[in-house]
Parts: structure tokens; sequence; C-alpha cells
């Protein structure tokens, strides 16, 4: 038998993959397709076998809010797979409208005429606070960043001092960039806000005239970061 110690395997990670899979496969599909994600039935009488079956033991809704709650905030990994699934599951109008209305329970305003059930609730994980909060603090980490020291006077300074007898001027703190982890979260993060803004008017609204997002000078604030254009493409359709 060979003893001989080989290239130790990448860790699997399935539930990251399976919720990449669910929101790749709802982008594809026509739109509503995820209403019964979300905890609504399909419009029209002629539900299939499976459809109805589903909408007497709502599965999806439940695994949906377990997907949410054993999500720690964290594990950047796993929040962009969920992110990524939850922005395949706002496809459509009446979809964008629940998904907007599952982040903004408990921390923001939800619009009228969804059906989520109230006991349907996004967890400490997911947000559109925990969403905006983040954009908004790599954007400021940014600028801090950015800044730099005040220069020294040179030899015609004031009190006649010469820049040999002034300390050198001591380096400011660099704030660590965005690595690529918070890139592809980010790009999530603004792939779901594209998809529910881009597919209905009033959450379009509601996002842009919410004071404590902050919607508009967020996204502005992320053009000076240095991230691929890939992840900026996603703020264009968001018409805020």
């Amino acid at each position: 038998m060979d003893t001989t110690d080989g290239p130790t395997p990448a860790p699997r990670n399935d539930i990251a993959m399976l919720y990449s899979f669910i929101g790749l496969l709802y982008s594809a599909l026509p739109p509503e397709r995820a209403l019964q994600f979300w905890g609504s039935n399909p419009v029209g009488d002629s539900l299939t076998y499976l459809e109805y079956l589903e909408s007497t033991m709502g599965r999806l809704p439940a695994f949906l809010q377990w997907a949410v709650w054993s999500t720690q905030v964290t594990d950047i990994s796993m929040s962009t797979a969920l992110y990524s699934m939850l922005a395949g599951l706002a496809n459509g109008q009446q979809c964008s409208e629940l998904a907007y209305n599952f982040m903004a329970r408990g921390g923001g305003e939800v619009i009228p005429g969804g059906s989520l059930p109230s006991s349907c609730a996004a967890g400490p994980s997911v947000s559109w606070s925990v969403v905006f909060g983040l954009l908004d603090q790599w954007a400021a980490s940014n600028q801090h960043g950015t800044r730099t020291a005040p220069r020294s006077q040179g030899f015609g300074g004031s009190l006649g001092m010469s820049a040999f007898n002034n300390p050198p001027p001591q380096p400011q703190p660099q704030n660590p960039p965005i690595g690529p982890k918070e890139v592809l979260l980010a790009q999530a993060f603004l792939k779901l806000l594209s998809n529910v803004v881009s597919n209905s008017v009033t959450v379009r609204i509601a996002v842009a005239g919410h004071a404590h997002f902050r919607a508009i000078p967020t996204l502005v604030s992320l053009i000076r970061l240095g991230i691929p254009l890939k992840a900026r493409r996603y703020a264009r359709p968001c018409g805020l």
C-alpha cells in the first residue's frame, strides 16, 4: 500500500454550490417561476402536480428560511452563494417585490401588495441594512485609505524653519484593500439589487427613497473602488 502523502484536496462546499446553482437556474427560467420559494403560488388556475403538492406542504419557503438562518455573516463564501441564489429567485415583478419584502422585514419598509407570510423573515445575515451597510463601509474605508499626510514645509516655510528641521511626516495607516472574496460578495449584492429594482418600479422607488439605505450616495461612492468592471456593471441597471 502506498502511504505517500499526496496533495491535500480542497475542502468541498456543496451547500454553497447548491445555492449558486439554484440562482443560475432560476435566472435562466421564465419570470415568476420562483414564486413558491417566497410562499406564493403561480398565477393561473392550472397547477402542475408538483406545484400543487408544494402549495400544500410549503417546503420551498422552509428551505429558503433555513438557508438564511444557517448562513453566518462572517462566512463570505456562503453569503456570496446565498445572495446569488436570492438574485436568481428575484426574477419577475412579483418575485422582486417579494424578495424586497423578505429582506426589508425587521429593518426596512415593506412595500404593499406582497403576499409574503409574516413568519418568513430574513435572518441577521440577510437584509438591506446589511447590504448597504457593507457597501458603505467598503467605500468609506477606501476613502480613508487614500488620504495622504500633509506635506512638510520647504525652505521658505513659516518661522524660517527648513525642511531639515521638521520631523518626517508620519505615515497614515492604510486600510486593507478589498480582497477577491469581498469583490464576489459585492457583485452578488449588486446583482440582487439590480434585479429587484429593474423588475419592479415600486421597489425602485422604495429603495431610492429610503433615507437609511442611502442607496444613491453608496452606489456613487463605489465608482472610486478598484474593483473589476464586471461587479460595477450590476449597479448601472438599478435606475436609482
